[in-house]
């Protein structure tokens, strides 16, 4: 009777439970719902016009409110004015807010990309419910953001083409499109590397492509023009990149960037160089090049007194041995043709062609001194231009460029070794020496590779065992890579994945050991063994994606590295 009264008992009370558990949820569940988060409306923006977006939170419920905290997302493109550039979230504390009540919220933002697109805005509310400030809840909200035009309207006007050399302008305008003045406007120009400022009819502020415009009213448009000139290949093309920035709470903004592209016309007159005939030639230490510059005359009319001066840079060139008919000058590393030391100089006849010539020797030798000592090459830039230019042609001077770059090819070396006793390896050879018919000896085989002055790819060692030498399976190696044999073959191959430059001329190389043993027989009595065939080693330059060979010679039982070993007879004994 008792056992029934305590299960009754208890199943009362689990419903109650439950029932009590389940309005109190549904009590908080229809709390939840009464509360409401909402952005304000927001017109149009402009790209770099700052906007306040304000967000709304609504209680419409009978509770309090607790720890309310909001916060602001912003996709990319999108900033907090005065903060980080890097901030994504703003997080503002709001306290509790009561039964009925209202809070607004507001965020000072700048978008600075995305003109014409519609990014999003993120709000996220998180708060508690009294009395259970425990318990945690989210809400959250998006609102479109309409991006227009930028602020500031930016243009650049800049010709499509140019020949090298050639004076030519370009010009900068920037207008007002908010509707209000601009306020700490910064203009900058980005100049490639061949371009040469000459003037800025507004001067700049600092260097040659900065200038501080400061106020900028309501509607108003400026511009400004810039000369100079860029010395470069036919074909290639360049960027000017002109960009408004302003600055707001310590802050800068981009506004606007423009970018415009000017090619390299066909020059009237063009030079361009080979080596050995080739214009991508690799070359190798101990190389004799022949460098060819062609010059062309493009034009309908005769040039005359052109002049070609060809500039060297690379340590690796021998300028001890240049030979040509130009002038050199070992100063400045340059070499001259003109009219004075070459006639065809003189007047290049309409559509004209020649070439003028020098050799070179590569030197011998890598100059390796430091760990960074990697990847030579020689360059040979060549400048040619006429004086007189037939005013036909519309330029002040004629002035064109051409460049060739030879990468020189690094080397490996490859050493092999074989030793009877060889302490210093920790392997320990057992047998006779000199080896004896039908017993067997061991020796210890080294692989010593040496990388010079570009990093190897693929590389791969290896070499052949002859009848009466077996694989004992005892290898070392100073890499994770260590030597394999195939019985199938008898080759045994050394593989690295990559090799660093300069490895074994600063530092120790790579090296590899592997054991063998050599049975001799009865026929061979009196004979010096092989013990290995010869080793060859392949790998890809990763600088020219040439290969890369070494090799070396055979070894056999006379050992000439083993020291340990001088007078012994190195035969076959019976």
């Amino acid at each position: 009777m008792s056992k029934n009264r305590i299960v009754i008992i208890s199943v009362s009370v689990s419903v109650l439970v439950l029932g009590f558990l389940g309005l109190y949820f549904g009590f908080l569940g229809n709390n939840q719902t009464a509360v409401s988060l909402e952005f304000g409306k927001m017109d149009e923006v402009l790209l770099g016009k700052p906007f306040t977006a304000d967000v709304t939170i609504s209680n419409n419920g009978d509770k309090v409110l607790k720890n309310a905290r909001l916060s602001l997302l912003l996709p990319e493109g999108v900033y907090f004015v005065g903060e980080s550039l890097d901030q994504r979230v703003k997080e503002k504390f709001v306290g509790d807010i009561g039964p009925g009540s209202l809070s607004k919220e507001s965020f000072n933002v700048i978008v600075t990309g995305g003109g014409g697109a519609t990014e999003k805005l993120t709000s996220r509310l998180s708060y508690a419910i009294a009395p259970n400030d425990n318990v945690a809840f989210e809400l959250e909200t998006e609102a479109d953001l309409n991006v227009s035009k930028p602020v500031l309207g930016l243009e650049m006007e800049a010709p499509e083409k140019v020949f090298s050399g050639e004076n030519f302008q370009f010009k900068v305008k920037y207008r007002n499109d908010g509707g209000e003045d601009l306020k700490n406007l910064v203009l900058t120009v980005d100049y490639p590397p061949i371009f040469q400022f000459q003037e800025s009819s507004l001067e700049p502020d600092e260097g040659n492509n900065l200038w501080r415009i400061g106020s900028l009213g309501k509607g108003e448009e400026k511009e400004f023009t810039i000369s100079g000139s860029a010395v470069g290949v036919q074909g290639a093309a360049f960027d000017l990149k002109v960009s408004a920035k302003t600055s707001m709470a310590g802050q800068d903004y981009l506004l606007a960037s423009k970018i415009a592209t000017v090619a390299m016309a066909e020059a009237p007159l063009s030079v361009s160089i080979l080596v050995n005939e080739s214009s991508d030639y690799v070359a190798k230490p101990g190389d004799r090049l022949k460098y060819s510059l062609v010059y062309k005359n493009n034009s309908n009319f005769d040039l005359q007194n052109v002049t070609i001066k060809t500039k060297l840079t690379g340590e690796m060139f021998d300028f001890a041995t240049i030979q040509s008919n130009g002038l050199f000058n070992l100063n400045d590393k340059t070499l001259l043709w003109g009219p004075d030391n070459l006639v065809e100089l003189t007047r290049v006849s309409a559509h004209g062609e020649g070439r003028v010539e020098f050799e070179a020797k590569v030197k011998d030798s890598f100059l390796i001194r430091r760990l960074s000592d990697k990847n030579f090459s020689l360059r040979a830039e060549a400048e040619i231009q006429s004086a007189n230019v037939p005013a036909e042609l519309g330029a002040g001077k004629l002035l064109s460029v051409g460049k060739i770059e030879t990468k020189i090819a690094g080397k490996v070396e490859l050493d092999a070794r074989a030793y009877f006793r060889d302490a210093a390896s920790g392997i320990l050879n057992n047998g006779n020496f000199p080896p004896k018919v039908g017993q067997a000896t061991q020796y210890t085989i080294h692989w010593i590779l040496k990388n010079y002055a570009t990093d190897l790819s693929g590389v791969a060692v290896s070499a052949k065992l002859p009848p009466g030498v077996g694989w004992t399976g005892t290898v070392k190696g100073s890499g994770a890579s260590l030597p394999s044999y195939d019985e199938g073959t008898h080759q045994v191959t050394w593989t690295i994945n990559k090799v660093i430059a300069t490895k074994g001329v600063i530092g120790d190389p790579m090296e590899a050991i592997f054991q063998v043993a050599l049975t001799p027989n009865a026929a061979q009595v009196g004979q010096v063994m092989d013990l290995l065939s010869e080793t060859q080693a392949q790998a890809t330059d990763s600088f020219t994606g040439v290969t890369l060979s070494a090799s070396d010679v055979k070894l056999d039982t006379n050992l000439p590295d083993d020291g340990t070993v001088p007078g012994s007879p190195k035969t076959v004994q019976p």
